[in-house]
């Protein structure tokens, strides 16, 4: 119960009261009221006429009930239901463009490893390589907004990673950046396109914090940490990547929810770059911490799980001319006409027999048939996600019940899902992301035929 007097009898006069003449009773009215120290929150009103034993009206009981958690709730389901649908379109887009990038990619490829000798082609059809790479960057950008499942993990260098990521958030910027990463940080597995996102996000919400530029700093560093040095965190070794801007600051009484869903402090932002960030990283048994002093600037620290197998040094993939051919018969199914038959003439110039299926079902007939006639058959290749039929996780399963040692390569343009990341526990030997160059493919499937 509220007693409304002073200030407050003529806020809710003037707001209520003509809906109490009008209506006699009201219940469930909104408005927003003003407390004594100033601060505005959301009241949900029952107001009922105080009649006298003429029938006069000599006043009102209101009961008023502080809705404002309420109502902030329902504007983050409503606004969580329009980022699921966000993330289904965004799903559905990334896959059908790296589809349509791994028929680009595939054929660039196969032109330059027919070009012997011819040394100004094979460079112009390297940079549509490179052209093709940064738009499938783009599509990672597009799966944030996805559902996804568990990260891809890869052991990998992160040197190189966050200085190639700089560099793209970075890019058009009046914001340069001071990179130190040290010569013998540790190798991390980590999900590349996730952490890239992840970066970038953490990168380009630094350079907003400087709207008239400057220089920010970038630092990669080995340390170890010790119980409790991060409550979030088990002791062990990890590498910290901190991203330091000297701009505006965050006041104290955001940084508690700086990491929260929807909350922003930019006029036209979405508040999900960062909670994208902190959802990443937690996903790679990380975490992500922050120190702000207002007009001083910002540091975001990331904190990594060092890999527990060295990283040995492989050549650039997609970027070497060295092939591993082999023989022998691949099942390739895929319901994409153009990356069947694109994979189809990579498979036939590595040296490789194909059969193609366009579903699971068809895929699963072919090998029942070869095997019976006596076949042996080296891999098969699965596409995921089939539209309208048997995909490779329903496929592989009944391989197995054929097959118990059936040698499967798991491929899918749509990488965020789970069967991607946990491939092995599916009955998979490898797994290759759309789009993929020959030699991904060459060196992937080597992998499966070998194990």
């Amino acid at each position: 119960m509220l007693h409304v007097n002073g200030a407050h009898r003529k806020e809710f006069e003037k707001q209520v009261a003509p809906h109490l003449e009008k209506h006699g009773l009201l219940q469930n009215y909104e408005c927003v009221m003003k407390r004594k120290n100033g601060e505005t929150f959301t009241a949900e009103h029952y107001l009922a006429p105080l009649l006298d034993a003429g029938g006069r009206r000599t006043g009102w009981i209101n009961i008023i009930r502080d809705i404002t958690k309420r109502k902030i709730n329902e504007q983050r389901r409503l606004n969580y239901e329009k980022i699921e649908s966000l993330g289904l379109l965004a799903g559905g887009i990334a896959h059908d463009l790296n589809n349509i990038m791994t028929s680009v990619v595939g054929y660039i490829d196969l032109v330059r490893q027919a070009l012997d000798g011819r040394s100004e082609e094979k460079e112009m059809l390297t940079n549509a390589l490179q052209a093709c790479s940064a738009a499938h960057k783009l599509t990672y950008r597009l799966m944030t907004f996805a559902k996804g499942g568990a990260p891809v993990k890869k052991l990998q260098n992160a040197a190189s990673i966050i200085e190639e990521t700089a560099g793209f958030a970075l890019s058009g910027s009046n914001v340069k950046c001071r990179l130190e990463t040290s010569d013998d940080l540790y190798p991390v597995e980590i999900d590349t396109g996730q952490i890239n996102q992840a970066l970038i996000n953490i990168v380009m919400n630094a350079a907003q914090a400087m709207p008239d530029g400057g220089i920010m700093d970038i630092k990669a560093v080995n340390v170890a940490l010790k119980d409790n040095s991060l409550p979030q965190l088990d002791p062990g070794k990890y590498i910290k990547i901190s991203v330091r801007d000297y701009g505006m600051g965050i006041p104290a009484a955001h940084i508690p929810k700086i990491f929260d869903p929807f909350f922003t402090t930019k006029g036209n932002g979405r508040g999900l770059g960062l909670s994208i960030a902190s959802s990443i990283i937690r996903k790679h048994n990380g975490n992500i911490t922050l120190e702000s002093n207002e007009g001083k600037g910002t540091a975001f620290h990331v904190y990594l799980p060092a890999a527990q197998t060295p990283l040995v040094k492989q050549r650039e993939a997609g970027r070497s001319e060295e092939l591993i051919c082999g023989s022998g018969m691949i099942i390739l199914m895929d319901d994409d006409l153009q990356v069947l038959e694109v994979t189809d003439r990579m498979l036939s110039r590595l040296g490789y027999r194909v059969i193609t299926a366009k579903d699971g079902g068809e895929a699963l007939a072919l090998y029942k048939k070869l095997v019976s006639e006596g076949e042996r058959i080296s891999a098969v290749i699965l596409d995921l996600t089939v539209k309208g039929g048997m995909g490779g996780k329903e496929c592989i399963k009944h391989l197995l019940e054929l097959t118990p040692d059936v040698k499967a390569l798991i491929s899918s343009g749509y990488s965020e899902d789970p069967v991607m990341s946990d491939y092995k526990s599916h009955g998979f030997r490898e797994v290759i992301k759309k789009p993929f160059s020959i030699v991904e493919l060459s060196e992937a499937l080597s992998r499966v035929i070998k194990s």
